[in-house]
């Protein structure tokens, strides 16, 4: 049986979709999320389950991203 996911703050899922609009999804690591909101890597396992899970959040966001552009 699948287990619905956890709430996530809003500053993780903002810290998240900030991080895939500046460096990309493939490099954007928990250990980056964690530097980014200030907390250790681990905790954030209390919040998502996967980087997966920030992604997923990050396309429900409403205007998730849009009018931010990343640097070429």
């Amino acid at each position: 049986m699948l287990e619905a996911a956890r709430p996530c703050p809003s500053s993780l899922t903002q810290a998240a979709t900030e991080l895939m609009v500046e460096i990309g999804y493939t490099a954007m690591t928990m250990r980056k999320l964690a530097l980014r909101v200030g907390i250790l890597p681990g905790s954030l396992y209390h919040h998502v389950d996967c980087k997966q899970d920030c992604a997923a959040r990050h396309h429900r966001t409403p205007q998730a991203g849009l009018g931010k552009r990343r640097p070429t």
